[in-house]
């Protein structure tokens, strides 16, 4: 008996506790693609704006650019009526800002969907934890049966 509830015990902190881990971790990394996207598309609203309000009616912008570890400088674009756009693994894809914008929408559903998806599947996972735990807590012995009162110790 006690070495089933030691399979048991090894199942439940080593599969499921480190299958909800990874869970955490995908939705984590979805929600900052998420993030990301939306930064994209109030930067391309920001331009849109900065080349609506030009003057001389040109495309040529001057904005700060972000080279890598928060370290920005000065840049001018000449053309900024289209833009490079991530469209997953690696692609990118030149775009009008409409259409950018058109992705991003898209694309931040889809991201919401995959990230509802991972937090049913958490909830799935930590449900299971828990029936597992109280499975192991009968086996053990621990159990305290549901017609007691609330608030009783089990320990007492």
């Amino acid at each position: 008996m006690d070495s089933k509830i030691t399979k048991f015990e090894h199942f439940i902190n080593d599969f499921l506790r480190e299958q909800l881990r990874e869970l955490y971790e995908e939705r984590e990394k979805v929600s900052h693609q998420a993030a990301e996207y939306l930064q994209l598309q109030r930067a391309i609203q920001n331009l849109q704006r900065s080349v609506a309000s030009d003057e001389s009616g040109g495309k040529e912008v001057r904005m700060q650019v972000d080279i890598g570890c928060s370290f920005f400088c000065q840049a001018n674009v000449p053309d900024a009526s289209k833009i490079f756009v991530c469209l997953g693994m690696g692609i990118f894809c030149e775009m009008s800002h409409e259409d950018a914008v058109d992705f991003i929408e898209k694309k931040q559903q889809l991201l919401q969907k995959r990230i509802d998806h991972l937090s049913d599947q958490c909830a799935e996972v930590k449900a299971r934890i828990q029936i597992g735990l109280q499975a192991l807590s009968e086996l053990q012995g621990l159990s305290v049966s549901v017609d007691q009162g609330k608030g009783h110790d089990p320990g007492s």
